[in-house]
Parts: structure tokens; sequence; C-alpha cells
């Protein structure tokens, strides 16, 4: 058992906030605009150490579920993230 209860992926972008976020770009698009003449394709991102509960996920010897990276988009003109 773990000392914390599930949770959803929203609930912890939310306790996380939208001031945790980083912006990322990851590559130039082909449509330059007045704002944006490079065509760069950037968003906001959050980057989450999560262990993810399921029957069908190998834990270590332990016991514990191994940890990865959750990567949660959230753009700035948005009251939550995307996705």
């Amino acid at each position: 058992a773990y000392p914390h209860p599930h949770t959803t992926l929203r609930a912890l972008a939310l306790a996380a906030g939208q001031a945790a976020t980083r912006t990322i770009t990851w590559r130039q698009g082909s449509k330059a605009t007045k704002h944006n003449p490079n065509a760069d394709m950037r968003s906001q991102f959050l980057a989450l150490r999560v262990r993810p509960a399921n029957r069908h996920i190998r834990r270590a010897a332990d016991g514990a579920l191994p940890e990865c990276w959750l990567l949660i988009q959230w753009p700035p003109d948005s009251a939550e993230p995307t996705r």
C-alpha cells in the first residue's frame, strides 16, 4: 500500500498549477505570422514524476511501482491543461 491515495491526472496538474509550466519549442513550422515570424511550434508544459498504478505494471522487488515522467500541455490562454 502507498501512503497517498490515487488521484486523477487533472488533479495532479491543477495541484502543480499553471505557474509551474515552462515554454517548450519543439520545432519550427511552415506558417510564419506577424506574432511568430519564425513559425516556432511552442506551448507551455508541466513535467511531473508519477507512479502509474495498474495491475499489469511490473513492480520492483520491494513492491514499489516504477516512476515515470508525465508531460502535460497547458497553453497560456487556457484555464486548465488541455492534453
